[in-house]
Parts: C-alpha cells; structure tokens; sequence
C-alpha cells in the first residue's frame, strides 16, 4: 500500500505593483503566508525555528545578503490562519543598481523549506525631465531635485528624487503617478529648501506637489478643468505659489442621465 502524500504545512505567495522599478524607489512586495498547522508560529523569532525571509537574486544568478544593520521583525502566523505581510525591498537588499533582479518568499519551518514563486522585475536610472539645486536654509546643505520619468503600464509616469549629492545620500525616489508631458512638468525649490513640482496629470487637471528637504510630502493640491494657465510663481518672501486663471465659463456638465448611476 503507498502512502500518501505529506500535506504542505505552509503556502507561500508574493505580490509586487510592477515590474519596472526607478533606483532607490520603494519596492512593496505583499506576502501572503497560509498555516496548516493547529498551532501558532511565531517566525524570525529567537527561541523558535521558524524563519520568514526572501532569496533576492541578481541577473547573474547571485543571491544578495541583506543590507548590515536591517533586523529581522517578529511575526505571528495565526493557527490555521493567513498572515499578509508588505516589505520595502529596496531597505532591506541592495537593489539599488541598475539590472534585473528576482525575489522569492521563503518560510522555513522544522529544517524544511516552503518557497513562492519568483517575482522578477528591473531596476532602472529613468529618465531625466527637471533638475534644480536649492539650500536647506537651516543646516545650509544642498539638495538636488531630480523629476524622473518613466513608462510603466503603457503610461507616462513621473517621480521626484531628492538627492544630497555633497554628502552622496538619497533622501527617496517617490512616485507621482501618471503624467501628460506634452506640457513640461514645472520643478521650483523655495526659500525654504522645499521642492515643487506641478505637472498635468489628465486633460485640463494639474497637480501640485511640495517635498521637505527631508524626503516628506508636505502638502499636495489638485486645479481642475476650471483653471487655465496653471504656473509656479515666485512670491516676494520666497515662498512658491501654483496659480491659474478661474475659467467662469468652463462649458456644460454632462447630466446625471449620461452620467449613469453612481
């Protein structure tokens, strides 16, 4: 009589959002780890043998070690149940430099392993649309604003890094979502050392985004089809405004009974 197949204790699977990635942009990649054990788990745990981890790979077939100084988290997979788990990849291996890279989730439980498929994907530089250095007037450093571009899903999509090149960091790559380039996307750095950037997104919809020296997004607005001329001024205490002219007369809306129901 044969005996039956072992059950696998554990599934493992990953997601990313894309394929194409811009250097030392945030990589997420979703894990989903599924328990067929009555038992709690408690993995990257010191008195427990049970690990949750990636096998990262670069072009060349070589496995990459973690970055020095990235801890592993604790994380308790529930008896019987679903753990969902999202990492940054780009703070947790080096894969910053330009190629193709493949990840692979892997949880390892009692000296067996239980891997999910690889997810392959390419990190590029992008290519350049606006640069400008400003002053960080509190430290008196200098940062470099750099909007990228770059095509993903069969669209035009822009991204904003913030560099201090003196002291060779990056601050963040961070995404803007789709562009329209047929107008320029406007990049300004005011007295504070904030970047703005304001780019069309949509026809007749313009966005304006402000970045801290720091890597933060400070605030973020949205001129809709009633605006024409959007522009970035230059205020007389420094400070950087997106203005546009109202249009009092923008046209006809489109009636409920085109719209459908909502």
């Amino acid at each position: 009589m044969l005996a039956a197949p072992a059950r696998a204790q554990f599934e493992v699977s990953s997601e990313v959002d894309h394929t194409l990635y811009l250097q030392y942009e945030p990589i997420a990649v979703v894990t989903t780890i599924r328990s067929q054990l009555g038992q709690v788990v408690s993995l990257n745990a010191d008195n427990e043998n049970a690990r949750f981890y990636f096998l990262v790979r670069d072009a060349n077939g070589h496995e990459l070690d973690r970055l020095p100084g990235v801890e592993q988290e604790t994380l308790l997979l529930p008896a019987n149940g679903t753990l969902s788990v999202t990492s940054n990849l780009a703070r947790i291996y080096p894969v910053a430099k330009s190629g193709f890279y493949s990840v692979q989730p892997v949880v390892e439980w009692q000296g067996r392993r239980y891997s999910g498929e690889s997810r392959h994907l390419e990190v590029v530089p992008g290519r350049e649309v606006a640069r400008l250095i400003g002053v960080v007037p509190a430290d008196g450093t200098r940062r470099t604003y750099i909007v990228l571009h770059v095509s993903r899903k069969q669209q035009d999509q822009i991204a904003l890094r913030i560099d201090d090149e003196e002291q060779h960091l990056c601050y963040g790559v961070f995404p803007l979502g789709r562009a329209i380039l047929n107008k320029p996307p406007e990049l300004a750095v005011d007295a504070n050392g904030y970047g703005h950037v304001l780019f069309q997104t949509a026809p007749r919809i313009f966005i304006h985004a402000v970045f801290s020296p720091f890597g933060f997004l400070d605030s973020q607005e949205e001129f809709g089809q009633e605006y024409t001329n959007i522009g970035l001024k230059s205020l007389p205490n420094g400070a950087i405004q997106a203005t546009g002219k109202r249009d009092l007369n923008p046209g006809p809306r489109p009636v409920q009974s085109i719209l459908g129901k909502p």
